[in-house]
């Protein structure tokens, strides 16, 4: 390489070398479409066969409240930090509040 070249010469150089990778990727991307595709249809794959069974992205199941005080509208699981309402009741105090079995959360609205 020429160390005379000057920084407009040298960018110039870059941008068409940097034209030239695209190309041949563009290309070289499209012939390797073409043949999984190719093989794909030869030998009869499936979306399943190539990637797996997906998870299904079903309904998560609904939070079970433990604790429920009707008359303010405020639940707890039972599980993590406490309602600032329940924090400072006795456990004897909390179990006036205890849902026995536990209810949905989405059934309580």
């Amino acid at each position: 390489m020429n160390e005379h070249l000057s920084l407009k010469e040298i960018q110039e150089q870059i941008a068409k070398l940097q034209a030239q990778q695209q190309k041949i990727l563009s290309e070289r991307k499209s012939e390797i479409l073409a043949e999984i595709k190719s093989k794909i249809s030869e030998y009869g794959l499936t979306q399943s066969d190539i990637f797996g069974n997906a998870k299904k992205s079903g309904t998560k199941k609904p939070k079970m409240i433990r604790y429920y005080d009707r008359q303010n509208g405020i639940s707890w699981a039972g599980r993590g930090r406490k309602p600032p309402e329940f924090e400072n009741l006795s456990q004897e105090e909390l179990e006036q509040f205890r849902l026995d079995p536990p209810v949905a959360a989405d059934l309580l609205d």
